[in-house]
């Protein structure tokens, strides 16, 4: 948990601006530390990060990355007086354990979730582009808290979060609509009462290329949403909106 509220410090400013840099102390003034977002190389051997500007991130540790992991939000330092103008790797130490999330393509079959989500704004915290084609979102949801560590594995891993896309409605004057589904397998009567809290990365790059992607202004996510109970019967429709930026004039 006190690896999990450090991030949640900086969440704002990460998603704002997709990285918070700090320089240290007068005598460590070229030591630069930065939290941000990245992508996980999991090709690489060792595995390496790569940023949103494209900056390769290169670990002076070895560090396990678990399985569908593709994406990470790492706290990291790094010597600036050794790094050149225009470098496209940069050799870092990490100083926590990264905290990795998955990263799913959008979806253009019809789905229905079975259970609400509580918001996408925990914490007064807010999603934002990583990139041209990748949104970041963090999410909050009801789960089911158990003691023994196996069962609370596998009540996490029972929850899953979808995102679809309708050609023939999802576009239109400059706004992709987008559908976030939260699905509980299998469906059963547990009551969940605990806030549960993570990020999820969505690739968009399938439906950008459908569209006039030049055109798009912002895009809106649309959930079931109900922050008093699990109930799904008592969520309530709520759109979430966000900027595209890389359209500017």
């Amino acid at each position: 948990m006190r690896k999990k509220k450090l991030y949640l410090m900086c969440l704002t400013a990460v998603l704002a601006s997709l990285s918070v840099c700090s320089c240290l102390n007068d005598s460590d003034n070229d030591k630069v530390q930065v939290q941000t977002f990245v992508q996980v190389n999991t090709y690489d051997l060792p595995v390496s990060f790569t940023n949103s500007v494209g900056v390769k991130l290169i670990p002076n540790q070895t560090i396990t990355v678990p399985d569908n992991k593709e994406m990470a939000l790492i706290n990291y330092q790094y010597d600036k007086s050794t790094v050149p103008a225009n470098a496209t790797s940069i050799t870092i130490t990490l100083l926590e354990n990264p905290y990795y999330f998955t990263k799913s393509p959008i979806s253009s079959a019809e789905e229905t979730g079975n259970a609400p989500f509580v918001t996408l704004e925990p914490y007064n915290f807010r999603g934002g582009f990583f990139n041209k084609t990748i949104l970041v979102l963090p999410i909050s949801f009801k789960y089911k808290r158990y003691a023994d560590e196996k069962e609370l594995k596998e009540e996490i891993q029972r929850h899953t979060f979808a995102m679809t896309y309708d050609h023939e409605t999802g576009f239109k004057d400059g706004v992709l609509t987008l559908h976030l589904h939260h699905s509980i397998t299998p469906e059963d009567d547990v009551q969940r009462d605990t806030d549960g809290f993570d990020f999820k990365a969505y690739d968009l790059s399938s439906v950008l290329s459908g569209i006039e992607s030049d055109e798009v202004t912002k895009v809106e996510v649309l959930i079931k949403e109900n922050q008093f109970n699990d109930k799904y019967s008592e969520a309530q429709e709520k759109t979430y909106s966000y900027e595209y930026p890389f359209n500017k004039k």
